[in-house]
């Protein structure tokens, strides 16, 4: 059931979100590392396809053309390496 069809008053769990987009530097991270981009494990049940050439290659630019399968193999490996979930936004 989406948010906007609840009536009346409920629980929302903490969410917390980044407040700058992921950089260029901070992908290349996964993509150079040796259990990164390349690691089969991250992309279970994901199409699987070789990163997109970088637009402005600027280690503080945002990352670009990262499709949505990358941004999810991202955020598994982001997690490991943190120690906690780390999501990319549904809504």
């Amino acid at each position: 059931m989406a948010l906007g069809e609840q009536k009346g008053i409920f629980d929302v769990k903490p969410v917390y979100m980044a407040r700058y987009p992921v950089t260029y530097r901070q992908y290349r991270a996964f993509s150079e590392a040796n259990d990164g981009y390349h690691n089969k494990a991250w992309w279970k049940d994901l199409s699987y396809e070789e990163p997109g050439e970088q637009y402005r290659p600027i280690d503080n630019c945002p990352a670009e053309r990262v499709s949505w399968y990358d941004a999810v193999a991202f955020s598994r490996w982001l997690s490991i390496r943190l120690g906690y979930k780390v999501n990319i936004p549904k809504e």
